[in-house]
Formats: C-alpha cells, structure tokens, sequence
C-alpha cells in the first residue's frame, strides 16, 4: 500500500458533464489564462482577441460558471493538499520539539505555514456554515411571517 503523502495525494476530474463543457475552446483557453492570473490585455495577445472581446466574454453566463467551477475545482484541490500537510507539520513539529529530528529553520516555518493555513481554512469553513444557517433560518422566519 503507497503511503498517502501530501506530494503523491492525486484527485480524480468528475466525469460529470459541467457548466465548462458548454464553452467553446477559445472561451476555455480565456479561462484557462485568467484563472493563472493573466491580465485581459495579455489574454487578448495571447488569443487575437481585442480586450473589450474578452471583458463581454467574461460576462457570459456560461464563461462565468466555468470560472466559478474551475476555481472551486482549484479550491478543493488546494483544501486537500493543505489538509493533508497539516497532519505532516504537526508530527514534524512534534518530533521536532521532542529532540527526535534536528530543528531546520526552514522547515519549522514551512510546517508553521502550513498549519496556520489549515486553521485558517478551518475558521473560513466554519464562518460559512453559520453564514448558511443563518440565511435559512432568515428565510424560514420570513416566509412564516408572510
């Protein structure tokens, strides 16, 4: 059995048809190039399109739910890895204090990094599932009142 370390964690693309599919190629490269932070001036060069082509194309319904889905696809993915580095660090960290491994200034600030993002990501995913229950239950308060 391989061992499931934060360089060899893979994830699986759904094979689901998804709102992505619905663009043509161009449209997918556009996305492609703004999601690796690519400005609408180097999009245009890159695609032969004139920026303001772009900027309407962005406002597409479907290119903008392909950015939505790409970008939480990227989301997930980041989730995962930071998830599972944050069991390494804190065991690094331990046999670290613990005099097991010598103590590398590069690599203690490494896995503090990453384990203050992981808590980080864990307040966010906390905010926003109280953020929902409240809407519902706004919603739910609402609609009796009506």
């Amino acid at each position: 059995m391989s061992e499931n370390t934060p360089e060899n964690v893979r994830l699986d693309a759904a094979s689901e048809p998804s709102d992505a599919d619905a663009i043509d190629p161009l449209r997918t490269k556009f996305v492609d190039l703004l999601l690796e932070g690519t400005t609408m001036d180097e999009a245009g060069v890159a695609l032969q399109r004139n920026p303001r082509t772009l900027r309407r194309w962005k406002n597409e319904p479907a290119v903008r739910a392909a950015l939505r889905e790409r970008l939480a696809e990227s989301t997930f993915s980041s989730r995962v890895v930071l998830t599972s580095g944050s069991v390494w660090s804190a065991t690094a960290l331990v046999r670290i204090a613990c005099g097991e491994e010598p103590a590398d200034g590069s690599r203690v600030a490494a896995c503090k990094a990453i384990l203050d993002g992981a808590l980080r990501l864990t307040k966010f995913d906390e905010l926003t599932d109280r953020i929902s229950r409240l809407e519902e239950a706004l919603l739910n308060a609402t609609a009796r009142t009506e």
